[in-house]
C-alpha cells in the first residue's frame, strides 16, 4: 500500500511540475524556470529588485469579469492550513506558511464562491533580504507570497488584491510597503508596474549548496 501511495505522489508531483513548466513558458517565465532548475543542483543565482509599493496608484485595478463574484477575505489558521496543503506554487514549505501566520503575518485573499482564487501574505515584524533580517518599523510592511490559482489567471486578480492590501495597511497607518521582485519573474514585474511600484535597488544573490552565500548590490535607483 505504501508503495502505491509513493508512486501516486510521484506521478502527482511530475504532473504538477509539467503543468507548472507549461504555465511559466506561456507567461514568459522561461529564464525564471531555467534559474529554478539550476537551483536544484545546488547553484542558486538570484538577481532581484527591492521595491517600494503603494506610493501612488492613479487608477484602482479592476477584476476582469463579474467583480461581484469575488470577495476579499482575511484568512484564519484553517484557511492557511488549506493553502499550505495544496501543491502550492511557492518555494516556502507548508510549515513556513503556517508558522508565518502564527508569528503574526497577515494572510488575505480573494474567494470565488467558496474557492480561494488568490492569496498573499504580509509581514509586519521583519523582512528577510538575502538571509539578512531587517526589523520593520511600525509604519512598515513587507509583502510576500502573492499567488493566483491557475483557473483564475488572466482576471487581473494580482493587481486588484495588491491594491486592496495597500488600503488595508494604510488603515493601520503603514505607509512604507516593501517587497522583492525576482529579476526573471516578468509576470511579477508587470503587475507591480501597473501599480506604479518604485524600484529602489537591484541585488544579486548567489548561494552554493545552501552553505556559501554572498549578496551584491548591483545598482541603486533610489536617487534617480
Amino acid at each position: 500500500m505504501d508503495v502505491e501511495i509513493s508512486k501516486k505522489n510521484t506521478m502527482n508531483n511530475a504532473f504538477y511540475l509539467l503543468q507548472l513548466t507549461k504555465s511559466r513558458v506561456k507567461n514568459g517565465l522561461i529564464l525564471y524556470s531555467i534559474r529554478n532548475l539550476i537551483s536544484r543542483i545546488g547553484l542558486n543565482i538570484s538577481p532581484y529588485y527591492w521595491v517600494l509599493e503603494g506610493v501612488s496608484v492613479n487608477d484602482a485595478p479592476t477584476i476582469k469579469g463579474n467583480e461581484s463574484e469575488f470577495s476579499l477575505v482575511s484568512f484564519e489558521l484553517d484557511d492557511v492550513k488549506h493553502i499550505a496543503s495544496t501543491h502550492m506554487r511557492t518555494r516556502l514549505s507548508p510549515d513556513s506558511l503556517i508558522n508565518g501566520y502564527k508569528n503574526g503575518q497577515l494572510f488575505i485573499g480573494l474567494k470565488h464562491n467558496e474557492n480561494i482564487a488568490a492569496f498573499m501574505s504580509i509581514e509586519l515584524n521583519k523582512a528577510c533580504l538575502s538571509r539578512q533580517e531587517i526589523k520593520l518599523k511600525k509604519n512598515e510592511a513587507y509583502l510576500l507570497n502573492m499567488h493566483t490559482y491557475e483557473p483564475y489567471r488572466g482576471k487581473n486578480l494580482a493587481p486588484y488584491l495588491r491594491f486592496k492590501s495597500y488600503e488595508l495597511l494604510k488603515e493601520r497607518n503603514i505607509d512604507k510597503i516593501y517587497s522583492i521582485t525576482e529579476y526573471f519573474n516578468k509576470s511579477s514585474y508587470k503587475f507591480k508596474k501597473k501599480l506604479n511600484a518604485k524600484i529602489l535597488r537591484l541585488y544579486l544573490s548567489i548561494t552554493i549548496f545552501k552553505k556559501y552565500h554572498r549578496t551584491f548590490k548591483i545598482k541603486d535607483y533610489s536617487n534617480s
